[in-house]
């Protein structure tokens, strides 16, 4: 998951950091941020795209288009300073074991990924001018139990690693206890399977040819490699799942193909619960989660209308045998399916949704809310909002809001941090009415 991001010099933003929750409401005016903060996360996980090669060029393309790398920066500052950024996660995907004669655990606690560029005037063209990746993790011999290694990860020896390209090579450092950096061969024993355990650090630099990082071609960053240090990084950036959903998403037909997930507008949400159907476990969660939302739902059907066409079908608990087709189905119902997919079914680990309460009755925001929390407790969640019964039900630390500055800059601050924003909530105000008067932006004197 996302413990930290730190953004400079992209879109709207001059320099902004993040803390995250696992639960993360945006709130804030039209036009302040909130789109572009979805923006940076999008250029993020394009840069490794699963079922493309990662390249980042694709990735600043995709952002700014034709209109050239001056809408990918922000446009007061441009090429005058570089894009920067910083990325902290937390690592929740596994755990890596050394095949030596003593096994060899790592443990990855905590990823630090910082890229900074530098573009010419008008033109995709970058220069990297730092990269770095730091692993905070555990690392000590394991115990074998036949076919089964026991660690404890609370026991593991902690260290800091530390990836950086210096002249032309990617060398591994070890921050030591003095604070120093000392180049490594930490990970030596997990490619020589004769290491012996007291030839775990090194002072000698690792030789290029083990670092899995091709270095032949400097314009290439890290997360465009391959290797042990970038893996977990790269997942934890593919598990990001953005969703926008559309009312057009309800498209009466569409075509039986094979299956994908779903798609962030929804144009695919009648195909996706065309195979969620066929799971009887699965159908029996959604429909216990639409019922939750929705009292008076009964049942959804996919049927084939026409040859390999399908069509959504709906039955309320009102009528004993009438369905309801997909256009006739209205579009908070609809919503509220796509938003259930993406919590409960994405395989996302990291899920972003612009607006989930969009043409939702107030009645129903409570419960809503009780969906994202419970979701909030096994994926991460963000979600973007301008109603304020939203900010009624969610925990006051869990709202971020973003703002845009007289300088026209974006800043995303949490609320309930501030002293002033805390007395008006003592005087039984709360976040909504804030909200609603526009007094969320007030500063500390």
């Amino acid at each position: 998951m996302l413990k930290k991001v730190r953004i400079k010099n992209f879109k709207s933003f001059k320099d902004v950091e993040i803390e995250f929750n696992n639960l993360n409401v945006l709130v804030g005016a039209n036009a302040s941020g909130k789109t572009n903060f979805l923006a940076y996360l999008e250029f993020m996980k394009e840069i490794v795209h699963k079922d493309k090669q990662p390249d980042l060029s694709r990735a600043i393309i995709n952002q700014c288009g034709i209109a050239g790398v001056n809408y990918f920066l922000n446009t007061n500052i441009g090429t005058q300073e570089p894009f920067e950024t910083e990325i902290v996660c937390i690592n929740q995907i596994g755990t890596r074991v050394g095949k030596t004669k003593e096994r060899i655990v790592i443990y990855p606690n905590e990823e630090i990924y910082k890229l900074n560029l530098i573009f010419n005037e008008g033109k995709i063209n970058y220069e990297i001018i730092k990269e770095e990746l730091t692993w905070k993790c555990g690392l000590d011999k394991a115990v074998d139990l036949e076919d089964e290694i026991y660690f404890d990860p609370k026991s593991l020896n902690q260290r800091t690693i530390i990836l950086k390209f210096n002249d032309k090579n990617w060398e591994y450092y070890e921050l030591m206890p003095d604070g120093k950096l000392e180049a490594t061969q930490i990970l030596q024993p997990l490619r020589d399977h004769h290491a012996h355990w007291d030839k775990l650090v090194s002072s000698e630099k690792l030789d290029s040819i083990n670092n899995k990082i091709s270095t032949s071609h400097q314009h290439k960053i890290l997360l465009e490699g391959q290797g042990l240090f970038v893996s977990d990084l790269k997942e934890i950036l593919r598990s990001i799942s953005s969703f926008d959903i559309k009312p057009e998403c309800k498209n009466p037909l569409l075509p039986m193909t094979n299956y994908e997930p779903l798609k962030k507008d929804g144009s695919n949400l009648i195909l996706v619960l065309a195979y969620l159907l066929k799971d009887e476990e699965k159908k029996r969660t959604l429909f216990n989660l639409m019922t939750y939302v929705f009292p008076f739902f009964k049942e959804l059907e996919i049927r084939e209308v026409f040859e390999n066409y399908i069509q959504l079908w709906m039955k309320e608990k009102y009528h004993k045998e009438a369905w309801i087709p997909s256009f006739l189905i209205s579009d908070g119902t609809i919503n509220i399916i796509a938003f259930l997919i993406a919590l409960f079914f994405d395989d996302s680990k990291i899920v972003f949704i612009e607006e989930p309460d969009r043409y939702l009755h107030p009645y129903l925001i409570s419960a809503l809310v009780e969906l994202l929390k419970e979701a909030s407790e096994k994926k991460q969640i963000i979600i973007t909002t301008h109603n304020p019964e939203i900010l009624r039900y969610v925990d006051k630390k869990d709202i971020l809001l973003v703002s845009r500055g007289d300088d026209g800059f974006s800043k995303i601050s949490r609320p309930a941090n501030k002293k002033i924003i805390q007395i008006f909530l003592t005087d039984e105000l709360g976040m909504p009415e804030l909200f609603i008067d526009n007094l969320l932006e007030m500063q500390d004197a």
